[in-house]
């Protein structure tokens, strides 16, 4: 059973690390590239911030 919640608990996290890694590549282009992102940029952005706040903070069982 600990194993399980384990791998569980891992998978969200990897897959929030993953909108983090989204979110930080975009600010990376836009301010040490100077790339400024265009409005699909931002809409994804806000999308897989959003899709992060939900995995990590929706209440689970």
């Amino acid at each position: 059973m600990e194993k399980n919640i384990q791998l569980i608990l891992h998978s969200y996290l990897y897959a929030a690390y993953g909108g983090v890694f989204v979110i930080l590549s975009l600010l990376w282009g836009w301010k040490i590239d100077r790339i400024p992102p265009d409005l699909p940029d931002i809409i994804g952005c806000f999308l897989v911030t959003l899709g992060v706040v939900i995995m990590m903070y929706y209440p689970r069982g």
